[in-house]
Parts: structure tokens; sequence; C-alpha cells
């Protein structure tokens, strides 16, 4: 005898769907987070104040004291992710603990599926203790309130290089 087992309900169905949407989610998710350090604490900052962005030390070219740690954990899926795309959750998070700027210290791809790679970002939450140095080219990103400092470069110097004349020609002012 073949004992056939009762169709599953609506409502089972309903909830098994609902479950695995919901893990597929989580797994999918980005995490950032923020870690104070040292005795000093800032308030936060207003949601639309640059946050600067720096990819060494010696860039930030001025005073400044470390607040915290920030990173961010994105799996990508379905894209394929760079540091850049991690730099406005590392800049919200650094905002969120008093930080006028990020050093970005540590980036790496995060490979997450056949056709996916996510990123992983650490920086340095600093708060930069005086105004941009002289010179300093400030450059906003993206739809965020992260910016990006760049030194100032000197113009480039222009060689203009002209065909010579043919042989037997008047040249002007020779």
């Amino acid at each position: 005898m073949i004992r056939r087992s009762a169709p599953r309900s609506s409502l089972a169905r309903v909830l098994g769907a609902a479950g695995l949407l919901l893990a597929l989610c989580a797994a999918a998710c980005v995490s950032s987070a923020a870690y104070r350090t040292g005795s000093t604490v800032y308030p936060p900052l207003p949601p639309n104040a640059p946050v600067a962005v720096y990819f060494d030390e010696r860039d930030v070219g001025r005073p400044f004291q470390v607040v915290g740690e920030v990173d961010v954990d994105n799996p990508g899926k379905y894209q394929i992710l760079t540091v850049q795309d991690a730099i406005p959750d590392l800049t919200s998070q650094a905002a969120s603990i008093g930080a006028n700027g990020i050093i970005v210290d540590s980036s790496g791809p995060v490979k997450s599926g056949i056709i996916s790679t996510g990123v992983y970002a650490r920086a340095r939450a600093i708060r930069v203790l005086d105004a941009a140095p002289p010179g300093a080219v400030i450059v906003p990103v993206a739809p965020t309130s992260a910016t990006v400092v760049m030194p100032a470069a000197p113009a480039p110097a222009v060689t203009v290089v002209a065909p010579a004349p043919p042989a037997g020609a008047v040249v002007p002012g020779q």
C-alpha cells in the first residue's frame, strides 16, 4: 500500500518561502561597524557633514587624532565591488563617532559567488584638528557626504612641437 502525504497547506508554503528569503537576505547583507578608541569622545557629525578620505597617513598633512576604527564587509551579491564602493559606509560609520576623516588602512576583494566579488575595508577614523592645508583639493565622492582629499598637483609643462619648415622656406623672425 502506498501512503500519500497530505498536501502542504498554503500557510506552510508561505512560511517556508519566507524562511528561505530571510536566509538569503541575511547571507547577502552588508556589515559595517565603528569602534571608539582613546579617551576623547566626540559627538556624531551632522548627516551632511563632509568626511575626508585618505589612503596614506602622510596625505593628511596636518595634526589629527585617531578616535576609532571603522570597517565594512560587503559580499557584493551579483556585483563586482571595489574599495570605492566601501567608502560611503566607512565615512558614515566614522561620522557616527565624531570623526571628520578616515585613513583607509586595508581593503581587499571578497569572493562571494561565481560572478560576485565583494569588498572588505578597514580604516582609522580620525579627527583632523585644523583646516585643510594650502593647495589641498577636496573632491566630492558619489552622492554621499564623503570627500576625497588629494594633494594639489603642479600644472604640467606644455611643450609645443611644430613640424620643420620645408627647405628654402622663409621663416619670419629668423
